[in-house]
């Protein structure tokens, strides 16, 4: 209940945010602000819609970016993308987007990546631009808002979808994702020392409870990967709230596309302003999220608490790890 109290300490900014809005008005608000900051000529190009979607994480941004954002008719898609295409569009985004996200970026470098910027979308041909980023908020605050910033100045005025799920089913799917895929892959980063595994250490596994010890509220953790940061939404929605406007702010809520995702993908749509039947037909059924069952939990556990099933996963290749874990 504390974390849940946490999460949706301000429902009002949360929720009150998410009604259907009009999507004439919305337009206009858009020219009008592009008008006022960078004159008609710049505005003619950047009257696309920009979209930030910036999580949270395990609330179906994967399947977004796998199915949806790549694929709709009416998206001009930046990233990020999966494997075997690389991680952006291009060199060029990937160039803005890292200059973005570094707390560097000086005052005189910002209108050669505006520029840089307009002339990539220049070939959108009136679609809406969507970033998706998913872990984009997982930084201190004071970080965060520099960040924010920072999208404005280059991508000039964005709405942001931000998607969330119930602390609860959250903090439950993190706990069985960190402590059991995050072992099995020899090639993702792990998000603590205290699951940190090499070719000669034991693999570790974590219970609920000694999790949030050693992960969820780790000093040296906590500002980029602990559970304060990652539930604290409100702080996020504020922060971007602040640096683009209330009325830019989008939420949705994770639970309702599980129960209803024509409904979900129908505002969703709105909010984008794109077409809903197509989101339907590509989402429709499918999950791409490599969500950690119970039997993979088990396994872990029984790996762990045997000598000999924890030398050959320590020295197993992937392909035997993914058996072992029952990791698809």
């Amino acid at each position: 209940s504390s974390a849940a109290s946490y999460v949706y300490k301000r429902q009002d900014l949360l929720f009150g945010m998410t009604g259907r809005r009009d999507r004439t008005r919305r337009r206009v608000y858009c020219c009008l602000r592009f008008l006022q900051e960078y004159g008609y000529e710049v505005a003619r190009v950047m009257t696309r819609r920009v979209f930030l979607h910036i999580g949270m994480p395990k609330t179906g941004t994967t399947t977004f970016q796998k199915r949806l954002y790549p694929r709709h008719s009416e998206i001009f898609y930046l990233g990020k993308f999966y494997p075997p295409q690389p991680y952006f569009l291009n060199d060029d985004i990937e160039a803005i987007i890292s200059k973005i996200r570094d707390r560097s970026l000086a005052e005189a470098e910002i209108p050669a990546y505006r520029a840089r910027y307009r002339q990539l979308v220049a070939d959108a041909s009136g679609k809406t631009v969507v970033w998706s980023d998913e872990e984009a908020t997982l930084t201190s605050h004071a970080r965060l808002k520099q960040r924010a910033w920072n999208y404005r100045e280059i991508f000039g005025a964005c709405q942001i979808l931000i998607t969330v799920r119930s602390p609860i089913a959250y903090v439950q799917s993190l706990h069985r994702h960190l402590v059991t895929t995050y072992q099995v892959d020899r090639n993702r980063k792990l998000m603590t020392k205290a699951l940190k595994r090499s070719y000669w250490e034991k693999p570790k596994f974590l219970t609920m409870e000694q999790w949030l010890e050693t992960v969820g509220y780790c000093p040296g953790e906590s500002e980029k990967y602990g559970l304060n940061n990652r539930l604290d939404v409100a702080s996020v929605a504020e922060i971007f709230a602040e640096v683009f406007g209330d009325e830019q702010i989008g939420i949705f809520l994770f639970e309702e596309m599980v129960n209803d995702l024509p409904e979900y993908m129908g505002r969703i749509a709105e909010f984008l302003s794109i077409d809903s039947q197509e989101c339907i037909d590509y989402l429709g059924g499918h999950k791409d999220a490599s969500a950690v069952s119970g039997a993979t939990v088990s396994r872990m556990k029984n790996i762990c608490a045997s000598p000999w099933r924890t030398a050959l996963f320590r020295s197993a290749p992937q392909w035997l790890r993914n058996q072992m874990a029952g990791v698809a």
